[in-house]
């Protein structure tokens, strides 16, 4: 009867535990300046460039991605993209317009994707200051998306991650100011010596 009793009790905790286990959602964010971490704000100058790998974490196995970017074109261009074609090496496509991108891709067949995978890379510049969202989300093309070798398409149980992205005035360098002033020194001058 003892035994019984704590083979159901362990029974019963060993469920319980098993229910509160939750597996974490796939999330997409983004790593910009290439140290492997998340950013969710990045400030630069305008005029500067930077690069954005586009990242996938807690990926169950899938054999396709497919991704979509907007941005404000009056604030951000972007210059380059392309599929991380290490991971997604079979018909890598980058669909592109003026606000955004779209990106996707499929793994060698019997090799599926899992875990954390870098999905691609962009590159952009910053035209004006200002404050702008690089908003990431699934993709707009029919038939594209995260796919499981059963053919369950997950897009709708992933976390998108934007960035908000500050872009500031390009500051007076302190040696310009020095010679402007310089500049009204010697016109001050001058002007004092003629009416003298």
């Amino acid at each position: 009867m003892k035994k019984s009793l704590v083979l159901l009790i362990v029974t019963t905790f060993w469920f319980i535990v098993g229910m509160a286990t939750v597996n974490a959602a796939p999330m997409v964010w983004m790593d910009i300046g290439q140290d492997n971490t998340q950013d969710t704000m990045y400030s630069l100058m305008a005029g500067d460039t930077f690069v954005a790998d586009v990242i996938i974490s807690d990926l169950p196995e899938v054999y396709s991605m497919a991704f979509s970017i907007t941005f404000d074109p009056n604030q951000i261009s972007l210059m380059e993209a392309q599929v991380n074609d290490v991971d997604w090496p079979f018909k890598p496509t980058v669909i592109q317009d003026q606000n955004s991108a779209q990106l996707a891709g499929g793994a060698t067949l019997g090799t599926p994707n899992s875990g954390t995978v870098r999905l691609g890379t962009l590159t952009f510049q910053c035209l004006a200051p200002g404050i702008s969202m690089l908003d990431l989300g699934p993709t707009t093309e029919t038939g594209l998306g995260f796919y499981t070798g059963a053919g369950a398409k997950i897009d709708d149980t992933i976390v998108w991650q934007g960035v908000e992205v500050q872009q500031s005035v390009v500051p007076i360098p302190p040696s310009a100011l020095l010679f402007g002033f310089g500049l009204l020194g010697l016109v001050g001058y001058g002007r004092k010596k003629i009416s003298l």
